[in-house]
């Protein structure tokens, strides 16, 4: 019966919309006609009548269009809603424009097209995609206002963060990180080197260090040949060193020049070292200049390989050893927070 009396009274309103609105019969069986009535006045429920999801078998033919005129109101009004909302979302959609002899051209397909894009930021603030279509004072002062509020709640999150870090430690912020906490002092710096050496003496086995030589020998001769022992001085700390030279001859010019340096300490360090010719390792592992340090870790018990670039033109003693810290946290085989700034002052030497 409900059913009989929904559709009695359907088909009335649309037939009289018909008759106002000079909808079409098609229209009608379509419903377009229902959906975009436009009422003399806002059509709401008021207070006790019957809404939609209460309709019953008791309800009146009064009821069911009171309530039928109310949802088709709410579609439209969140149509408009989701339409706006949309040009804000995606306002650089492909679209046509009607240029000013009033033809009508695709944004921005020439010159004659143009309209000015909205980036990303005026896609997320209406305030700036305003100001950005029309720069006037008014959209510029509302957009200040906004900025304004964003710098402050940028400021405050910036402070929080750095109270969270402060007092919450590794556990909070498991980086790997010292001058953000700390002043760059070279007792930091010095400090920070030693707690890398001390997390790395555990995988020392498992670690190798190979320098590429014999590429670039212009490059190698401004580096200087004395800093290839340098870079071992005075601990011979690098792990599993091994020279791979490009040519007898590119060994021949170090040999000669370690033969001839006074100072034996530095000597002994070359000559202690493993070294080999083999041009094919060098595009195995892609060297281009030298010289170049790779890392190579090896674990044959779990069954691990990895190879990376940490240094090359002119590396240092340093460069290698941060390079390490930063090869092994990529790998995964160390974490960041192994590294964080309190451990320097805690387990560091």
């Amino acid at each position: 019966m409900f059913g009989l009396v929904l559709l009695s009274s359907s088909l009335l309103l649309a037939n009289q919309q018909q008759d106002e609105l000079k909808y079409t019969s098609d229209d009608v069986v379509s419903g377009w006609n229902m959906y975009d009535y436009k009422p003399n006045k806002e059509i709401k429920l008021k207070k006790g009548s019957v809404k939609p999801e209460k309709i019953s078998k008791k309800a009146t033919t009064n009821d069911v269009n009171d309530a039928l005129m109310a949802i088709l109101y709410e579609l439209r009004e969140t149509r408009k809603e989701l339409k706006q909302i949309k040009q804000y979302i995606n306002p650089n959609a492909p679209h046509y424009i009607t240029k000013k002899d009033g033809t009508k051209c695709l944004a921005n397909s020439d010159k004659d097209c143009f309209e000015m894009p909205i980036i990303q930021e005026g896609r997320n603030i209406p305030a700036l995609a305003n100001l950005m279509k029309e720069p006037t004072v008014e959209n510029a002062e509302k957009w200040l206002g906004v900025q304004g509020k964003l710098f402050n709640r940028a400021n405050a999150m910036g402070v929080a963060i750095k109270f969270a870090a402060l007092n919450g430690g590794a556990e909070v912020y498991p980086v790997s990180q010292t001058n953000s906490m700390y002043s760059a002092t070279a007792n930091n710096s010095t400090r920070e080197k030693n707690l890398i050496k001390k997390k790395l003496q555990k995988y020392k086995d498992n670690i190798g260090t190979i320098v590429f030589l014999g590429e670039t020998p212009v490059l190698e001769k401004s580096w200087g040949y004395e800093s290839l022992s340098r870079m071992v001085y005075p601990d011979k700390s690098l792990f599993n060193l091994l020279l791979v030279f490009k040519t007898q001859g590119s060994m021949d010019i170090y040999t000669d020049f370690y033969k001839k340096l006074k100072n034996k300490e530095l000597s002994s360090i070359y000559f202690s070292a493993k070294k080999i010719v083999n041009p094919k390792l060098f595009k195995e592992y892609s060297v281009k200049v030298s010289p170049t340090v790779v890392a190579v870790y090896k674990d044959d018990k779990k069954g691990i390989f990895f190879k990376n670039t940490i240094a090359k033109g002119f590396p240092t003693k340093s460069e290698i050893w941060y390079g390490y810290k930063e090869f092994l946290i990529y790998n995964k085989i160390l974490k960041e927070k192994d590294f964080y700034g309190d451990n320097i002052w805690r387990e560091a030497k």
